[in-house]
């Protein structure tokens, strides 16, 4: 039987670690009524099936929270980002040199295509690419923020 509650107990951890991205060994101890020592084998054996990854005092979810990609986050509000787009667009005149984040909102630079005359810093490559042929248009790669 204990065989049995020491598995569930692990599987809740890593629920609980997934779902919070932390858990103490206090906490752990406490929430489950077990000794500190049973809660750090615990963690040992998860860290050990890769589930968790150990920190000083407990535990943290390898990868808690997964990224959604770059297609999925350009997708979402895709019409209020492509206005917003244009309407950046629009401010720009020759002669000036802006900045895109690498955000989805303005990053793939697709709409200064027409511009003359201008410089392009980005930090994401997508908007390097999309100006990468563009004659009239100077683009530069940006290292941080």
């Amino acid at each position: 039987m204990a065989i049995r509650e020491s598995e569930a107990r692990r599987s809740e951890i890593a629920r609980l670690a997934r779902a919070s991205g932390l858990a103490s060994v206090e906490d752990l101890s406490a929430q489950f009524g077990v000794t500190a020592s049973a809660i750090r084998r615990d963690l040992s054996q998860l860290t050990a099936q890769g589930l968790i990854a150990r920190t000083y005092g407990g535990a943290i979810a390898i990868n808690p929270h997964q990224e959604s990609s770059l297609r999925q986050r350009a997708m979402v509000g895709f019409d209020a980002k492509r206005r917003i787009a244009e309407w950046v667009a629009e401010q720009v005149r020759p002669g000036d040199a802006v900045r895109l984040d690498a955000g989805t909102t303005v990053s793939d630079g697709k709409l200064l295509r027409h511009m003359t005359n201008l410089t392009v810093i980005a930090a994401g490559l997508t908007a390097l690419e999309a100006l990468a042929d563009t004659d009239g248009v100077e683009s530069n790669v940006s290292a941080g923020r």
